[in-house]
């Protein structure tokens, strides 16, 4: 079975919200048997562009479980967070 991975840009909005995001998220991506792979962090943009502030990958076992894990009643809350706080993209994106 293939791997899934969820990509998500996010440039932050307001910073003491959004702070309330990751814990939030965390639970539902632990539940969901996701594996941080990058969380933040330094970066450079050696070409092209990369116009946000933090990027997160999270592996997950599974396409499935990946969209289990988004539209799951745990993540509904860390969500609406992060909407509220943040502009973010969200890719899943199958892989090995």
């Amino acid at each position: 079975m293939k791997k899934a991975y969820l990509i998500v840009r996010v440039s932050i909005l307001n910073n003491e919200l959004f702070q309330k995001y990751p814990p939030l998220s965390s639970t539902a991506i632990q539940k969901y048997g996701g594996k941080y792979l990058v969380r933040g962090g330094k970066f450079d943009v050696f070409e092209g562009e990369w116009p946000v502030d933090r990027t997160t990958i999270v592996e997950f076992e599974s396409y499935e479980k990946a969209k289990q894990c988004y539209n799951s009643i745990e993540y509904a809350k860390a969500r609406e967070v992060r909407q509220k706080s943040a502009q973010s993209d969200f890719i899943l994106i199958e892989g090995y």
